[in-house]
């Protein structure tokens, strides 16, 4: 057997190196400043969302009202009709 055809010494891999906590956070300020600034806008986001949803259910609770107030005044007009006395013709002498 040639050097190229014999058994193989396996192979020794270092372990991935793993970052501290502290190196985690500390990233330069520019990164930092962008990422608040992802997560504060990522709560207003949020915010609004709640308040889209909120003013939904209004629109909603007050189009049916205004359904049954438009409903009500057809059925008063209708009665007003009803109760009108009928025009009366008046003769001139």
């Amino acid at each position: 057997m040639g050097p190229s055809q014999g058994p193989s010494a396996p192979v020794q891999r270092s372990a991935p190196q793993r970052r501290s906590a502290p190196q985690l956070l500390e990233r330069p300020a520019p990164i930092q400043k962008a990422l608040r600034r992802q997560a504060m806008l990522g709560d207003k986001v949020e915010q609004l969302q709640t308040t889209v949803a909120q003013q939904q259910k209004q629109i909603e609770t007050l189009t049916t009202q205004l359904r049954e107030q438009a409903a009500q005044i057809e059925k008063v007009s209708a009665q007003v009709e009803l109760i009108k006395p009928a025009p009366r013709v008046v003769e001139n002498r």
